[in-house]
């Protein structure tokens, strides 16, 4: 929602984080569901009708064209251009 809204002000939106080798592309990655309990009641109260359904994703996916860069160890890359991070190296700063 964040990404969204940076979007539609003109707000450029970098994210922090390291891209993870193991997953090229997003076809690759596998988005873990939590129990959906967990969203449908509030310290073991429930707090939604009989019959409304949950839905508790660990994490989710911010599309590239959201994002205005990658802020890693190695410096700042663009969303479409991660591959070069693992052909660069940490630069010292001090």
């Amino acid at each position: 929602q964040i990404a969204i809204a940076a979007k539609y002000h003109g707000i450029p939106y970098f994210v922090t984080g390291l891209p993870d080798a193991a997953h090229p592309g997003i076809d690759t990655v596998k988005i873990e569901e939590r129990d959906s309990k967990l969203v449908l009641e509030a310290r073991g109260v429930k707090n939604t009708l009989d019959g409304v359904k949950g839905y508790y994703p660990s994490f989710d996916i911010t599309p590239p064209h959201l994002v205005s860069g990658v802020v890693t160890d190695k410096g700042i890359y663009s969303p479409y251009d991660l591959h070069r991070y693992f052909d660069s190296t940490v630069k010292q700063f001090y």
